[in-house]
């Protein structure tokens, strides 16, 4: 997988949990078209940027215990590119 496909699926990831969609982890894994092991790995990779994720099993909830907000920019001489949470991006 490209590091811009992992990365736009890290993002919408990312808007999953933010928003607590309710979605078993395997529902959630469909709908980002990644395996469940990737899945977890996905969610490990943004605790080590510092989200806090939590999941309920009684409301099948991915959520954040902190404030975690997560945009990538790619910028090159001709074009921007904006993941995740663009109003917050800084230039």
């Amino acid at each position: 997988m490209s590091n811009l496909l992992k990365a736009e699926k890290l993002c919408r990831l990312h808007e999953h949990i933010k928003r607590a969609t309710q979605l078993t982890p395997m529902a959630l894994a469909e709908s980002l078209e990644i395996s469940l092991s990737t899945l977890y790995n996905y969610i490990e990779e943004l605790r080590l940027y510092g989200a806090e994720v939590c999941y309920d099993k009684l409301t099948q909830t991915f959520s954040y215990a902190n404030y975690f907000e997560f945009t990538l920019i790619i910028k090159s001489e001709d074009q921007n590119l904006v993941l995740g949470d663009a109003h917050n991006a800084q230039e």
